[in-house]
């Protein structure tokens, strides 16, 4: 071989190992940036359990919050219906008061009537002496 066919071989060869060498550090910016979407994959799957895992709690506290309105529903209903009987209740004294209050003006009616016959009758007792 001649010189001159050596250095074009030379210069092909220098090429490819260019060419080689571009490649090689492609591939290892390639890795490189692999490695970080790894790393942002696995940041962002420590957010979503952590995420998953408020979620979880915020459930706990939304179904505790709904038996505590559940219970307050039911107190509220028997407070209600202690408010109904305690109506009826009051109603029915109202009632009796009034049959109550009838009673005694007929009794004062009476006892008035009484009075007045009392005195009609000393009356006549004191004329007729």
């Amino acid at each position: 071989m001649t010189k001159i066919r050596l250095r074009k071989k030379y210069k092909i060869l220098e090429m490819k190992k260019c060419r080689f060498e571009k490649e090689i550090q492609n591939i290892s910016n390639d890795k490189i940036t692999i490695e970080k979407e790894i790393k942002n994959f696995r940041n962002d799957k420590i957010t979503l359990e952590k995420e998953i895992k408020n979620f979880r709690n915020d459930k706990m506290t939304l179904e505790k919050e709904i038996k505590n309105f559940s219970n307050d529903k039911i107190t509220l209903e028997k407070e209600i219906q202690n408010i109904r009987n305690d109506k009826m209740t009051l109603e029915k004294e109202i009632k009796n008061f009034r049959n109550d209050k009838i009673t005694l003006e007929k009794e004062i009616k009476n006892f008035r009537n009484a009075k007045l016959r009392v005195r009609e009758k000393y009356k006549i007792l004191v004329m007729t002496q």
